[in-house]
């Protein structure tokens, strides 16, 4: 849904949906230029890129477009935390129209204190994520469940502990 939503609001919107075989630099790099629209580098050249290297393609593929650009890393975690440099990276220098969000069940081991304090990451825990009463109710009655009570909507949302995907 984010990403419809982004792209109907006139963004750049570039999603990863990672898996542990995309941690290679070079794999992981054609997969972010494609996702940005991009081309790849062709994850067959004789030698994979450097992190700094990928780091300066990617946001150089940021700069191609005036747009506000957000690049969706999901399932982060996936990566077993073997590009965390190259993301801080990637987060240090990224222009300020360059957003990268992060889907990950583990904190990434980016840096987050020191980029937290430098004011360059937004965080959205559980605790932001969970659905209030009224927002599970206008889940649950536009996916065509009219008929449930508001006492039978409270029980279910403290059950699921208002996970969307639960409820």
């Amino acid at each position: 849904r984010w990403y419809h939503r982004c792209r109907d609001e006139g963004l750049r919107v570039g999603w990863l949906s990672l898996e542990p075989e995309d941690a290679p630099v070079e794999v992981f790099l054609d997969y972010a230029l494609a996702a940005l629209g991009q081309p790849a580098g062709g994850s067959g050249a004789a030698m994979p890129p450097t992190r700094r290297a990928a780091v300066s393609r990617l946001l150089a593929a940021t700069l191609v477009d005036e747009r506000r650009t957000l690049l969706f890393l999901d399932d982060y975690d996936r990566l077993g935390g073997v590009l965390d440099d190259l993301v801080r990276l990637l987060v240090e220098r990224a222009a300020p129209r360059l957003h990268l969000v992060i889907g990950s069940r583990l904190q990434p081991e980016i840096g987050l204190a020191e980029l937290r304090a430098k004011g360059l990451v937004t965080e959205l825990g559980p605790a932001e994520l969970r659905l209030g009463f009224r927002e599970a109710q206008a889940l649950v009655t536009t996916s065509g469940r009219r008929n449930i009570t508001e006492g039978d909507l409270a029980l279910l949302l403290q059950r699921t502990e208002g996970w969307p995907i639960a409820l």
